[in-house]
């Protein structure tokens, strides 16, 4: 039982985090400076499928058989989790918030520099809280590096 248990807290916090994530309720996940290889940014967006099979999986473990038990993991956790790791492979834009959605349609060209510059800006994520405040903080950095709209990025040494 205390598995169970267990596993319900995690898929519960893990589908928490998600939904923080899709919603553009927390952002600071997206200035990751980890290797992409062994912790990529892009685990967040796999959150939501992956909470949802570990909550299954937890609850199936109160079905009264093994074979209900069985049934349970089979149908609706295991594919929750197919789902998530083939996520990792293959990214549809839907999954992404919409914020983000945002920066790669209408700032892909300069994505890295604006990534570089929230890196280095301060309560960076009161400053995007909105999308007027992420429109406004995006005029503000191309402004500084004097770049007009659609113009790619130069990197600049710091």
């Amino acid at each position: 039982m205390c598995y169970a248990v267990g596993l319900i807290a995690v898929g519960a916090g893990v589908l928490i985090v998600g939904m923080l994530v899709w919603t553009g309720r927390y952002k600071r996940w997206y200035l990751h400076e980890g290797d992409p290889l062994y912790s990529p940014k892009e685990i967040y967006y796999i959150c939501i499928p992956s909470g949802l099979g570990i909550l299954s999986w937890g609850f199936a473990a109160f079905l009264p058989t093994q074979p209900e038990r069985l049934t349970a993991f089979l149908w609706v956790s295991l594919p929750l989790i197919l789902a998530a790791s083939l996520l990792l492979f293959w990214l549809p834009d839907w999954i992404k918030p919409k914020w983000v959605r945002w920066l790669e349609k209408n700032h892909g060209d300069y994505l890295l520099l604006l990534l570089r510059e929230a890196r280095k800006t301060p309560n960076w994520e009161q400053r995007v809280a909105t999308q007027e405040k992420l429109e406004a903080w995006v005029v503000e950095v191309r402004d500084k590096y004097t770049l007009k709209p659609g113009e790619p990025a130069k990197f600049f040494k710091d």
